[in-house]
């Protein structure tokens, strides 16, 4: 709703001697810019207090942040300490980065552009 006052208020503007001729009250444009402003205020206020007050979204962001470093830390060792084995050292690497680093897959969008 923000955004289609915005939108409304901004085609208005555009076309003010249009809208004249079937006898619209440009005030009407003016008052939906201006709600548009008032309402994007009131959600940036009631997002921001949203997450920064909300115990549970903070304890669970605490949490997946200490969960990805020792996930990591443990990936970057087991890859150290498995490196000759195949089998575990491909346990311990991530697929995201095996596929992102894979030179076959390079290569084909390299022939694709």
């Amino acid at each position: 709703m923000i955004q289609d006052l915005s939108d409304l208020a901004e085609l208005g503007s555009r076309h003010i001697n249009e809208l004249q001729a079937i006898g619209l009250d440009l005030t009407l444009l003016e008052t939906a810019r201006s709600k548009s402003f008032e309402l994007a205020e009131l959600l940036a206020k009631v997002n921001g207090t949203k997450i920064d007050s909300n115990p549970a979204f903070i304890t669970r962001n605490k949490a997946f942040i200490h969960l990805k470093e020792a996930v990591d830390e443990i990936r970057r060792v087991g890859q150290y300490v498995f490196w000759r084995n195949e089998v575990k050292f491909a346990v311990y690497s991530s697929n995201y980065y095996r596929n992102v680093n894979d030179p076959r897959r390079k290569k084909t969008e390299a022939t694709e552009t």
